[in-house]
């Protein structure tokens, strides 16, 4: 089966979407989102979207460290902190990492475009993050993994997808940049969460 790269150049007659329906949309259809909606958007907004996810996807990981004993309140805090700087000076890297590399493929889009559309893939991280981090005050259980490495996972697809557009539809690009990107995240994930 063979999903269509969405199309980031601007669309005439494209409307303007409400942020909150932006974030939906890019869980349900982010093909369809990207190319209609994406191009108004201010690249703060889209940059927002993982440093949120991100800070919540470390709390928990810093919650899950301090329930079994190696760290505790102030480490909770350094943990989510470099949650912080990996959603947003990270999300940056990566998004620079697929605008530099699709140039090689002929990528006439911007940077301001690759990072609203890297930052916005991870609107579902964001939801999987904070569905985890309820559950995981709620009930007092590890929720890191299950939740929020599902959630960055889930963000590889749509991640994927832009990553493709950029390099002209050529899939043997689109997977060493999506797998370079996934395996950093995942990564910078693991080493800064304090998992290595």
């Amino acid at each position: 089966m063979t999903i269509p790269s969405p199309d980031i150049s601007p669309q005439t007659g494209s409307e303007r979407m409400p942020p909150w329906k932006i974030f939906f949309g890019m869980i349900t259809s982010p093909g369809q989102t990207i190319s209609r909606h994406l191009q108004g958007l201010h690249w703060g907004y889209a940059l927002a979207v993982p440093g949120i996810a991100f800070v919540l996807l470390f709390l928990q990981t810093g919650l899950d460290l301090q329930r079994a004993g190696k760290i505790d309140n102030t480490g909770v805090l350094y943990v989510t902190l470099k949650g912080l700087a990996m959603g947003t000076a990270g999300m940056l890297v990566i998004a620079f990492l697929i605008w530099a590399g699709s140039k090689l493929w002929g990528n006439t889009n911007s940077i301001a475009d690759a990072v609203r559309t890297t930052g916005l893939a991870f609107c579902a991280t964001l939801l999987y993050s904070l569905c985890g981090l309820i559950i995981n005050l709620s009930l007092h259980w590890n929720t890191a993994v299950a939740f929020g490495v599902t959630g960055l996972l889930w963000a590889l697809s749509p991640v994927s997808a832009a990553v493709k557009q950029f390099t002209n539809e050529k899939i043997a690009p689109a997977i060493v940049l999506t797998t370079v990107c996934g395996a950093l995240l995942l990564a910078g994930w693991a080493y800064l969460g304090g998992a290595l």
